[in-house]
């Protein structure tokens, strides 16, 4: 399987985004994903690498284990990239709601107003209010492997 830098220059705002792809998989030596299958499970197991190297380096600098991830927002709605997430994590995923920033902002306005008490308030109405979905990591090492090599093709380019 290979795999991507979700970070690099090159995804910025290519042409192609299928064709940068295949470009950083041959550039560093991997097979070249060709199908929509293959460019699909590239990107989303790459971005649950980041995600990976995002959340160690969060709990190295806060010195806690974090208990978990809330994912809001439209990339709440993918179930794949959730449960990788959650598996390359290896901690529960949240995801949920959608329209976090629009809620966020109602949530201000209604603290402003004194129509709700404080932020831990509105937490406890948008956990009242809205389906948040639950992915539970997979006992898999899987990407414990991938990690190095993610690591490595990161470090190259």
């Amino acid at each position: 399987m290979s795999l991507i830098n979700p970070d690099d220059l090159s995804f910025l705002n290519p042409h192609s985004m299928v064709e940068s792809i295949q470009l950083f998989c041959q550039k560093t030596g991997q097979p070249i994903p060709v199908s929509p299958g293959e460019l699909t499970r590239c990107a989303m197991e790459s971005l649950a690498m980041q995600y990976r190297s995002v959340w160690q380096a969060l709990n190295e600098l806060s010195g806690n284990v974090l208990t978990g991830i809330h994912i809001v927002g439209g990339g709440c709605q993918n179930s794949l990239l959730n449960q990788l997430c959650a598996d390359a994590c290896n901690c529960d995923i949240w995801a949920g709601p959608i329209e976090a920033s629009a809620i966020g902002n109602i949530c201000g306005q209604l603290i402003a107003i004194s129509a709700i008490e404080d932020v831990s308030a509105a937490r406890k109405l948008i956990n009242n209010s809205f389906d948040i979905s639950i992915y539970k990591a997979n006992s898999s090492n899987s990407f414990d492997d991938q990690s190095v090599r993610y690591h490595k093709l990161c470090d190259t380019l």
